[in-house]
């Protein structure tokens, strides 16, 4: 992977850097390694979250392998070596850098759709900004079958929402809530998302929740939601129209 830096807020940006990790794993011909999420911790450093897959699917990005990641402690200029963050083959999809504390989110499932009894969204949690990592729980979802992609996102209020992708419902979307960062969970239940989603986003801009994703089924536009608390969402806007060939 390639990126590039900015030191005046987005105005410009500088030449082009290769990530050296991914490199490495590309040219050892087995896998390749993609950064899905990072963070940037109250120190200062950055800590990359990377998917590792198989090379041999030319279609998609599965089966997946141990996800890793990286650091940073020099605004992105140079990387640390990488490190496993889990003991599951699978995906990350989120992560969140809350008082003090990472938290990501990976499906555990080497495939990308759940079937299986243990195919789980668990959270991983990191409180010496990103030195070490240890799993911290299992999503309580009601079910894990048909499901893939996921989000996290904070309250204004402190509460952890996750949310999951239903592939058999492209206008639900599972949710759980929690009031102790991922300790217990005190609400779980569904979305329900009028012109659908796909590969869901989420975020809180001046205390209002904003989920975007591909408007799912056959119209594949781009759709971004409102909401004041995360669960019950508007209508929706269709933001970008159809592309033929997005999924």
């Amino acid at each position: 992977m390639e990126y590039r830096l900015s030191e005046d807020y987005g105005e410009t940006f500088g030449g082009f850097n290769t990530v050296p990790y991914t490199k490495k794993v590309l040219l050892d011909g087995l896998y390749s390694a993609i950064i899905e999420t990072a963070v940037v911790c109250n120190d200062g450093s950055i800590v990359a979250f990377c998917n590792i897959f198989s090379q041999k699917n030319e279609v998609c990005c599965y089966p997946f392998a141990k996800p890793a990641y990286i650091r940073s402690v020099d605004n992105g200029k140079t990387w640390g070596d990488a490190h496993q963050l889990s003991d599951f083959e699978g995906r990350i999809y989120s992560s969140r850098y809350h008082d003090g504390k990472i938290y990501v989110l990976e499906f555990c499932n080497k495939d990308v759709v759940g079937e299986k009894a243990d195919d789980l969204y668990r959270i991983f949690t990191s409180d010496d900004n990103g030195k070490s990592f240890r799993e911290l729980c299992v999503v309580p979802f009601r079910s894990t079958k048909g499901r893939f992609y996921g989000a996290m996102q904070f309250a204004p209020d402190g509460d952890m929402i996750v949310y999951a992708y239903n592939r058999e419902c492209e206008e639900e979307l599972d949710y759980a809530i929690s009031s102790d960062c991922g300790k217990t969970w005190y609400k779980t239940g569904v979305c329900y998302l009028s012109k659908k989603i796909r590969n869901p986003q989420v975020n809180v801009l001046d205390g209002q929740f904003i989920l975007h994703g591909r408007e799912a089924g056959e119209i594949n536009a781009f759709v971004l939601y409102t909401s004041a608390d995360g669960i019950t969402w508007d209508e929706g806007n269709r933001i970008a129209d159809r592309r033929p060939g997005t999924s």
